[in-house]
C-alpha cells in the first residue's frame, strides 16, 4: 500500500487508523525482536497495511502462522497482497477475534502484537481486548502492545508482568510494551 493511499485512509477515517504513518523500519524490528525465540503463532490486531506483518513473517519458521485481523477492508486487501501462505487475515474488527480465531480452529496464540490506537477505544472495550488477548495466551506467552502514548500501562498490569521501551524513529514515536502472561 502506498503512503499516499494510506494518507487517503487516515482522513477518511482517523479513529480506526489511529496513526499519522506506517510502522518504521526500526519499529516493526523492534517488535519482532521482544517475540520470543521458539514462537510459531503470532496473532496481529490492528494489522494496517503490513509494516509489522511482513517483519513478523520474515522472523517465523516456515511453519509457524501470522494471524492479522484488520477492520480496514482496504489495508485487509493489502495484507492478502503479500501472499504469504503463512498469513491468514481476518477481516473484522479485534473485539471479535476469538470467534473469528475459533472459526479458523485457533484458540490459542504464543504472541499477540497490537498497534490498535487504544487511547481512543471506550474503556469497556478496551479491557475487553486485553482479557481477550489474556484468554488467549498460554502462561509466558507475550502481548506487544505498539502505543503512541502509555496511558494502557495500568490496564496492561492487571494481567500482565510488564516492560516498556522508546521507539524515537517512529512519526510519531511509540512506545513498545511487552506484557507476559503470567498465571
Amino acid at each position: 500500500m502506498s503512503l499516499f493511499s494510506f494518507l487517503k485512509s487516515l482522513i477518511r477515517d482517523p479513529r480506526t487508523v489511529g496513526t499519522l504513518s506506517p510502522a518504521s523500519p526500526f519499529t516493526a524490528r523492534r517488535v519482532a525482536d521482544a517475540i520470543p525465540a521458539g514462537t510459531k503463532s503470532v496473532l496481529e490486531l490492528g494489522a494496517g497495511d503490513g509494516a509489522l506483518t511482513r517483519e513478523l513473517l520474515k522472523r517465523l519458521p516456515s511453519d509457524g502462522r501470522v494471524y492479522a485481523v484488520e477492520v480496514k477492508p482496504e489495508f485487509a486487501r493489502a495484507l492478502e497482497a503479500i501472499g504469504d501462505p503463512r498469513l491468514v487475515v481476518f477481516e473484522g474488527d479485534a473485539l471479535d477475534v476469538r470467534a473469528d480465531a475459533a472459526r479458523h480452529g485457533v484458540t490459542s496464540f504464543d504472541a499477540v502484537v497490537s498497534s490498535l490506537p487504544f487511547a481512543l477505544f471506550a474503556e469497556g472495550a478496551r479491557d475487553r481486548i486485553i482479557a481477550d488477548v489474556h484468554a488467549m495466551l498460554g502462561s509466558g506467552g507475550t502481548f506487544i502492545v505498539c502505543q503512541h502514548l502509555p496511558t494502557l500501562l495500568p490496564a496492561l498490569k492487571k494481567h500482565f508482568s510488564v516492560d516498556t521501551s522508546f521507539e524515537p524513529l517512529n512519526l510519531p514515536p511509540y512506545f513498545i510494551i511487552k506484557a507476559t502472561h503470567q498465571d
